[in-house]
């Protein structure tokens, strides 16, 4: 995995694209070499965008522990599009693509486990 750097690139940490399918993979996650997966639907799709770009941009300053999990890969896949976001599912925990990097792994994991329930 690449070094994390604070702040590397601005911007969306994903394109406000239609994605269809999302997997989540990680050996916490996997079984049988697979992680969850699920098609979406237009909301879906709007909504994990909206929730990857909203993520805080800074560390919180409140308790973020010591703790930190493996990283996970969520998978998006829309048309010829592939993206692959890595993060930390700890409290504060790093979400990052290609040099974007965002705050709130925690937040992902919840909203990603409800969206794969």
């Amino acid at each position: 995995m690449p070094a994390i750097v604070e702040g590397t690139r601005s911007g969306p940490l994903v394109p406000e694209t239609r994605y269809l399918t999302v997997r989540l993979c990680g050996e916490a996650v996997e079984k049988d070499g697979r992680g969850p997966a699920r098609v979406l639907d237009g909301d879906s799709s709007a909504a994990l965008v909206e929730r990857l770009n909203s993520l805080p941009a800074t560390k919180s300053t409140g308790d973020c522990g010591s703790e930190r999990g493996p990283f996970l890969e969520l998978v998006l896949m829309g048309g010829s599009e592939t993206m692959v976001v890595q993060f930390d599912r700890a409290t504060c925990g790093v979400v990052h693509r290609d040099g974007v990097v965002r705050y709130g792994g925690d937040l992902l994991d919840a909203h990603v486990r409800r969206l794969l329930g």
